[in-house]
């Protein structure tokens, strides 16, 4: 389980730096279940 949120937690911040780096903030706003998972990942932390 652990390694499984590492690998979330991982994606969600590769997704969150490429949205920074592209200044493509719309993509924050993706409905996308990996997307949801990792915003959550992010927040829990």
């Amino acid at each position: 389980m652990q390694h499984k949120n590492n690998e979330i937690l991982f994606f969600a911040l590769q997704m969150y730096r490429e949205c920074l780096n592209q200044v493509h903030f719309f993509c924050l706003k993706s409905e996308s279940r990996e997307w949801v998972l990792a915003i959550n990942a992010i927040t829990v932390m």
